[in-house]
């Protein structure tokens, strides 16, 4: 903070005697009492608001005092003096109002902090229940002990749920969905791009997917053991038959995750090298963006294509399942059936969350391109329309949100 020049004493030097009722003593005094020397004295908005407030009216009545001078009067230069004290005092509620900022600034990137501190805490968390649960899952299997599948079912869409969460918060896209309706960040006038995105989430993405992708194997493996269908009548027959196009299709998913993860593996290669290319790289990373979209788009339609047949209401299985509940006795075979079909959902999850991942990366990276201008932003941006409309036939075809 500037050292201020002025003081009553200072005034009342040279104030014209026909010069009275300024109000510019009282503010002087307020000023001189109120605001700190220091600006690390300011510790909290409403200290800088109630300085900024003090010395606007020290500005105000300094302006009031200039216009009550009279030129013949000014014998002592008084009203230069007061734009000399005027400028100090603009040029320290600016001082002020750039520290407000800061501190806003802090208190955004504490809020945006704490939230990824939350969301570690959750990770930990579930990296811990599904380490543990697998490992009480596999002595229930192997002791041959009845599982609750309906609640497992739930628990594990559960953690699945957290897994989504965690890989969004690894991107920035997902940073600002997450953090910017949190109280120090929203209606502050901080944009989220000021902020840092923690990186604390990140280092254990990678272990809380493998330990939840574990803990579906061994959900799969007891849906199977308990699941087992009794007897030699047409409705057993059918209810067997369902039971196998449930196994073949979370087969091909199974496949199909194995597929999704190494794109995802590919995405976060092209994010990469757009992050540190330089403008001569562009045409080159315009390929590898339009590669990476055709080998998306092709991997969804397919993925989409097997879960449909069990998630859509005209979906094969899930039409074949809807015909045999209308089968006298069926109800005896639905809980097997029942667990199949949440095992399935399971497995679609892990074919979903790297699409998902996939996409955002191939967005950010064209994106970029478009920023580029130019010949390589006009390409860009056919590539993204494209994109767009490639994405829109999906989902017209399968009824989902593109």
């Amino acid at each position: 903070m500037p050292q201020f020049s002025f003081s009553e004493k200072e005034w009342d030097k040279i104030r014209p005697m026909s010069v009275k009722k300024t109000g510019i003593s009282e503010a002087m005094r307020a000023v001189l009492k109120g605001v700190p020397q220091e600006l690390r004295a300011l510790r909290e908005l409403t200290d800088c608001d109630k300085a900024t407030e003090l010395l606007t009216e020290l500005e105000t009545a300094f302006e009031k005092g200039k216009g009550m001078i009279k030129p013949k009067d000014d014998k002592h230069d008084a009203i230069a003096t007061l734009r000399t004290w005027q400028r100090e005092v603009e040029e320290s509620r600016e001082m002020i109002t750039q520290h407000r900022g800061k501190l806003l600034l802090a208190r955004a990137q504490a809020a945006a902090d704490a939230k990824y501190e939350q969301i570690v805490t959750e990770v930990d968390g579930a990296i811990r229940e599904a380490k543990e649960t697998a490992r009480e899952l596999q002595r229930q299997l192997q002791a041959g002990d009845h599982v609750d599948l309906e609640a497992r079912s739930q628990r594990q869409q559960d953690l699945r749920d957290l897994q989504r969460t965690a890989a969004k918060a690894i991107t920035k896209a997902g940073f600002v969905e997450l953090v910017r309706f949190l109280d120090g960040i929203h209606g502050t006038g901080i944009q989220v791009s000021q902020l840092e995105m923690p990186r604390t989430v990140r280092d254990r993405v990678g272990e809380l997917d493998e330990c939840i992708d574990q803990l579906g194997e061994v959900f799969t493996e007891i849906v199977a053991a308990q699941s087992r269908i009794e007897g030699e009548t047409e409705t057993a027959n059918q209810a067997r038959t369902l039971v196998a196009e449930y196994q073949q299709s979370i087969a091909e998913l199974k496949k199909l995750s194995t597929r999704g993860k190494s794109l995802e593996v590919q995405a976060k290669k092209v994010a990469e090298a757009i992050k540190h290319a330089q403008v001569t790289d562009t045409t080159k990373l315009l390929v590898l963006a339009q590669k990476l979209h055709e080998l998306a788009h092709e991997f969804e339609d397919v993925y989409l294509a097997e879960s449909s047949r069990s998630r859509a209401a005209t979906g094969d299985i899930q039409t074949a399942y809807r015909e045999f509940a209308q089968r006298e006795g069926w109800e005896a075979f639905n809980p097997a059936l029942r667990g199949w079909r949440a095992a399935i959902f399971d497995v679609i999850r892990t074919c979903s969350l790297p699409l998902a991942y996939t996409k955002n990366q191939l967005d950010r990276a064209v994106k970029a391109l478009i920023e580029v201008g130019g010949t390589t932003g006009a390409q860009a941006s056919m590539l993204d329309q494209r994109i767009q409309a490639d994405r829109q036939v999906l989902a017209r075809k399968y009824g989902t949100g593109g």
